[in-house]
């Protein structure tokens, strides 16, 4: 492990706010497809894999989606492993849909973008969030 590759980036994240917008909205403020969504395989038992923003290529989403594509061949026929959720929009939305449908995956859903302030309940109901993005050159 070459401690010279290592880079700390602080959390730029205040935790604290977070909360505090979670405990105002919680999850009845998200729409309702998307809280049905979200009660659903809460239920069912899936570990809910959350990935909110962008979908462009610089996030290389596909990997993410082959990634599913793999976890659902081995959970088959329940598919109760987990449950990753798209929240955004952006200009490869269309080709990672078409690439979830190829694939039949049923352990992959989108949904549109939700406000920001509703943000904070949507990652609180995740049990992992997904920060992906291309490697570059």
């Amino acid at each position: 492990f070459d401690t010279g590759k290592l880079v700390f980036i602080p959390n730029g994240i205040d935790l604290a706010a977070f909360e505090r917008l979670y405990n105002e909205h919680g999850l009845h403020d998200l729409p309702l497809t998307l809280k049905d969504l979200i009660t659903r395989q809460k239920e069912r038992g899936a570990k809910l894999i959350v990935y909110a923003g962008g979908l462009s290529s610089q996030n290389d989403l596909e990997v993410v989606i082959k990634a599913a594509a793999l976890l659902q061949s081995r959970t088959r026929p329940a598919i109760a492993g987990a449950a990753f959720l798209f929240v955004g929009d952006g200009a490869e939305k269309a080709k990672l849909m078409d690439l979830t449908k190829r694939l039949c995956l049923e352990n992959v859903y989108f949904h549109p973008p939700i406000p920001r302030r509703l943000v904070p309940s949507l990652l609180k109901a995740a049990d992992y969030t997904i920060l992906h993005v291309r490697k570059s050159p």
